[in-house]
């Protein structure tokens, strides 16, 4: 919706014929080709699905030809796009942006993301052309202002398989291992009582990485609900844990408070209700008064609240930022600046897990928060783009990544310090 297209009779259409290969897979253009196009003067063209192009057409254009790849290319050549990810039961499936050479799969590419992968070939092909068809708009968009190409990323070698569809036999292993599981659960779940996603939260007292999970203490999930989002923080020596309370009666999340102790923990109720959805209550601390900035993706708004009697009674302070579809915010301030850590969906399909977002304000309550100059997204990769949290420990800051499985939202976390 940024991008404006005119209307396609503004635009001189050229009939070229080419000549493909033996195979059919290669595609060349002849030097009467190469004339018509060599005589518009084009800045570049774009490759949208002509087959494997070789040859003058590839340096006619002053920018070169530049092409989608649906596919990480560093794992995933070949085709069809989407397929193979699902089939070989991979977290990710990417894309890249690539400037073509006459070498397979060696272009420079300027531009990848990573995306989870879904759970069917249709879902996961549909969500990679629609990631990528924004993206694709994005830097043409960006070639035409700044009238240059983008640094590329270095070079790499490929020696991976060039994966092609060959035998209706991969077709019914398809069939087999994605869609028939996916049936008898679905008959499975007519025939008993459906099992419910369910989540949980568990805790302990130390102060550094070294402690096995296992020796967590779970907080019993209340009836009818479960705890997820765990944030945790101190007032008065007293540790609060505030989490996502989640009603399966409404499918609605509240916010929910826990005092815990080393040996035991108190559920205090919920603290924070809105007619929507809420999860993920980043909570901090700004000189003596203590904020909490929750998801309301569902209300396309990043809000901030503040704490009226800690830790029970919160009210709405602000509006960050409005009009947008951002997950799991956080906040922190760093050399007089506040920073702001979302997952926002740029392509507005709800994708939450592959893009990490930064923006910066010299106020914490403005409504005009600027982007980082590097640009967004700053990490494009479902494996470690979504936020799970962001601590402070021997003056190091660190953020916490969660990680996905195929089809599979939050499998794993990680800890990375923010260099």
């Amino acid at each position: 919706s940024n991008y404006k297209i005119k209307n396609i009779d503004q635009f001189k259409i050229i009939n070229i014929e080419g000549k493909r290969s033996k195979s059919s897979v290669f595609l060349e253009m002849t030097s009467d080709d190469i004339s018509s196009i060599s005589r518009c003067g084009l800045d570049c063209i774009i490759r949208c699905g002509s087959g494997i192009l070789r040859g003058s057409i590839l340096d006619v254009t002053r920018f070169g030809v530049i092409s989608f790849h649906h596919g990480d290319n560093r794992v995933n050549r070949g085709g069809p796009s989407g397929f193979w990810e699902v089939l070989n039961g991979e977290s990710s499936s990417g894309f890249i942006i690539q400037k073509l050479n006459q070498e397979l799969d060696g272009g420079q590419v300027f531009f990848r993301g990573n995306l989870m992968t879904a759970e069917s070939w249709l879902i996961n092909n549909a969500q990679l052309l629609e990631k990528s068809n924004f993206f694709m708009m994005k830097f043409l968009h960006e070639l035409a202002v700044n009238k240059k190409l983008p640094a590329p990323e270095g070079v790499t070698f490929h020696a991976n398989k060039l994966y092609k569809i060959d035998s209706n036999l991969l077709l019914i292993k398809y069939l087999w291992k994605i869609h028939l599981p996916s049936l008898l659960t679905l008959l499975i779940a007519k025939l008993t009582s459906p099992v419910l996603s369910r989540w949980s939260v568990a805790y302990a007292h130390h102060n550094n990485f070294s402690k096995s999970l296992w020796r967590y203490k779970q907080i019993k999930n209340p009836k009818g609900r479960f705890l997820a989002d765990p944030f945790v923080i101190n007032n008065k020596d007293q540790a609060y844990v505030f989490v996502e309370d989640f009603f399966y009666k409404d499918n609605k999340g509240r916010i929910s408070a826990i005092k815990v102790t080393k040996n035991d923990y108190e559920f205090l109720g919920v603290v924070l209700e809105e007619d929507f959805h809420l999860s993920f209550p980043y909570v901090f601390k700004d000189d003596d008064s203590f904020y909490m900035v929750p998801e309301t993706s569902a209300n396309c708004e990043i809000r901030l609240y503040k704490s009226k009697h800690f830790p029970f009674e919160w009210e709405y302070e602000k509006t960050l930022m409005s009009n947008v579809d951002a997950a799991d915010t956080m906040l922190f301030k760093c050399e007089s600046k506040w920073f702001m850590l979302t997952n926002i969906c740029s392509a507005n399909i709800r994708d939450h897990q592959s893009e990490l977002h930064i923006f910066y304000s010299d106020d914490l309550k403005s409504d005009n928060w600027l982007p980082i100059s590097k640009g967004n997204p700053v990490i494009f990769d479902s494996q470690k783009a979504r936020n799970g949290g962001f601590f402070v420990n021997e003056s190091k800051l660190y953020r916490v990544s969660q990680s996905h499985g195929k089809a599979h939202y939050g499998k794993n976390f990680r800890v990375n310090e923010v260099v």
